[in-house]
Parts: C-alpha cells; structure tokens; sequence
C-alpha cells in the first residue's frame, strides 16, 4: 500500500511538472524573442564570395545576413541578389524611419519598422555608419540591436562589418533545476515492529 501512495505520489509530481513547463512554453512561444545577449562582431571583406558559409552572418534558419560586391544586404537563404525589399524577411528601425524614438530592440514595440534601404532614408552611404538598428526577423519574430561599422561604397568590393545582439541563454536550465526535486521520489523508511 505504501509503494502504491508512493507511485502516485510521483506520478502526481511529475503531471505538475508537466504542467508548469507546458504553461512556461507556450507564454514564451506567443510573444517575440529579443535579442539582448553579449554583442557579436560579423564582417565580411571586399571581393569576398558571398555565397560562401563563412561570409555568411547566420541568424536562425530563416535568415543569413550577407552583401554580394555590390549593391546592398541580402538574406541570401532567402534571395540571390539585392533588390528594394531586401535583406527578404527582415525590417528595421533606425533614428531615420523613428525620430525621438529609443532604437533598441527591447523597444521594440515602439518602432516603426520598414525596409533596410528606407530605414537609412533610401541613402545608405551616406547614412548607415551614423545610425545604430533594430533588425526585425520577421519569420522567427526576433528583434535584435544592429549598428554597422563599415560599409565600402561605390562598388569597391561589397565588404562590411557590424555588430550586433545575440539571444539571451535559455533558462531551461535554471527552471529544471529548480522543478527537479518534484521528481525525485521520497521514500520513506517503515519501520518494523
């Protein structure tokens, strides 16, 4: 009888554990993610091959940030060349498309978010280095900070460098440490008499 209880006992704690990380998951899976982790550095050289993985920033699996030799950013996972919507399946925010406005990814919900080659007021030469981002990857819905600290212009080699947030760890970790002593049986010890 009492190995019963016991078994029901742990049967009952794990179903609440289930529960618990069941209702944590799908709280995190309906709003956006931001990115506000350490900061990356990317660059890409002039003349290099942007087809290539290493000059290639990749984000998620919808999206890689890269620049042919000409011309502006791509999502090469999602478009061969540049064209007026690229980088496909992103959006952004600068001072430029959001004057007053804090350009921060978790200010996101207070930008206003448009084209890459708009964000920088359809002169990105001129512009881009002056101005820090919030890329928005529309298909993961992620938000992450973006500021360029190069970008060769004139057709001089497509090369570019910047720096950019990167996802916070996930505190799975930290949560199945703190639910775990649910889960592990206790057994008591019976007498005998």
């Amino acid at each position: 009888m009492a190995m019963l209880h016991s078994c029901c006992n742990l049967v009952l704690r794990a179903c609440m554990c289930l529960a618990v990380l069941s209702a944590l998951t799908l709280g995190a899976a309906a709003a956006p993610t931001v990115w506000t982790g350490p900061l990356l550095a990317f660059s890409k050289a002039g003349g290099a091959n942007h087809t290539l993985p290493v000059n290639q920033d990749r984000l998620t699996a919808n999206v890689a940030l890269t620049r042919g030799n000409t011309q502006g950013m791509i999502n090469i996972l999602g478009e061969a060349s540049f064209s007026g919507i690229s980088p496909a399946g992103t959006e952004w925010a600068t001072a430029l498309n959001n004057p007053g406005d804090t350009i921060a990814a978790a200010n996101w919900a207070a930008l206003d978010f448009t084209t890459w080659t708009a964000a920088y007021a359809n002169n990105v030469s001129a512009n881009i280095l002056n101005h820090n981002a919030v890329a928005h990857l529309v298909a993961d819905d992620v938000y992450l900070d973006l500021a360029f600290t190069s970008f060769q212009g004139g057709g001089s080699g497509g090369g570019f460098a910047y720096q950019r947030s990167t996802p916070v760890p996930e505190p799975a970790t930290a949560t199945l440490l703190a639910i775990s002593p649910l889960l592990v049986p206790t057994f008591r010890r019976r007498r005998i008499r």
